[in-house]
């Protein structure tokens, strides 16, 4: 059994307000979690409307799935409209 834990920083380009960035950040939580079946976490920068930095967690059987896992998240989430991404560091955590 492998976990990984994927963190992403981003910048959001979907609004000008918080309230904005809450629905799209919402939006896109419920996807990964219906495409991916992982845990989805925004860790940092709630007070900035542009920009976001997520944790994303998930359980697979072998490091070879984990790691492709992460490789189809961040292929997902680099064909998502309007976020673009900064950063992204991937730790096996067992």
């Amino acid at each position: 059994m492998t976990v990984g834990l994927l963190i992403i920083d981003c910048l959001c380009g979907c609004g000008q307000s918080l309230k904005e960035k809450r629905r799209f950040i919402n939006s896109l939580f419920a996807r990964l979690k219906k495409e991916f079946n992982v845990s989805v976490l925004e860790m940092d920068y709630q007070d900035l409307w542009q920009r976001s930095k997520l944790a994303i967690c998930f359980v697979n059987n072998s490091n070879d799935a984990s790691l492709k896992t992460k490789s189809n998240l961040l292929k997902f989430l680099e064909n998502y409209p309007y976020l673009t991404i900064l950063d992204h560091q991937y730790h096996r955590l067992y």
